[in-house]
């Protein structure tokens, strides 16, 4: 709306420390209609909604990062979703210093709600050797998620116990910084030079995975 507008201008405004430039892109009709429907948690995370809900994100995403990138030489790309409660003031220093092409932080529940206190973004992934023997038996244009059960909807496939998460994963030798099979998109950094050399949010099942995997 355009008064959500003219608060979040105003709030980037006057953001400290003061950003070098800011500017705000509207969504067109043609990408909001894609996300029209009930906003309520039970809809937006049932398994029968995660194709078309998560291909609609990608949409958006691809479109936000042309439209920013436009015109501009940034060397980096920091997302951050709207449901990203709080962050320190170090997160960017922080992922930098991780000094890779792309990183993803662990992000937690607030423990205030349904999702408890562990870790929030389950996209963000491992997969084991058991996890990938059961994806291969799956169709590929097939969504696999897991959290669901062993069970499927039109389009999508939940597989649990193949997959380890960030929390499973501060004991691998490779800590505090571990290779991932997949990223969540709760908040990325990643070379800006990767979108503009063509590195995308898939908007389709891509090797069962979608958006932000």
């Amino acid at each position: 709306s355009a008064a959500a507008t003219a608060t979040a201008a105003e709030a980037l405004e006057t953001a400290a420390p003061p950003l070098a430039s800011v500017r705000l892109i509207a969504e067109p009709p043609s990408l909001s209609r894609l996300n029209a429907g009930p906003q309520d948690a039970n809809t937006r995370h049932a398994l029968e909604t995660q194709l078309a809900r998560r291909g609609a994100i990608a949409r958006a995403r691809n479109f936000l990062v042309s439209e920013a990138l436009a015109g501009t030489t940034a060397d980096w790309v920091l997302w951050l979703d709207n449901d990203l409660l709080d962050y320190g003031p170090d997160l960017l220093l922080r992922l930098r210093e991780a000094d890779a092409d792309l990183v993803v932080p662990t992000c937690y529940c607030s423990g205030s709600d349904a999702c408890g206190s562990g870790v929030y973004d389950r996209n963000s992934f491992a997969e084991s050797r058991g996890g990938r023997e059961r994806r291969r038996r799956v169709d590929p244009k097939t969504l696999v998620v897991s959290g669901y059960g062993d069970r499927a909807a039109d389009g999508v496939q939940s597989l649990d116990g193949g997959r380890l998460f960030l929390d499973d994963l501060r004991t691998s030798r490779d800590a505090p910084l571990v290779p991932l099979d997949g990223v969540g998109a709760t908040c990325i950094l990643l070379r800006a030079d990767l979108h503009r050399q063509g590195l995308v949010f898939p908007p389709f099942p891509l090797e069962n995975a979608i958006e932000s995997e």
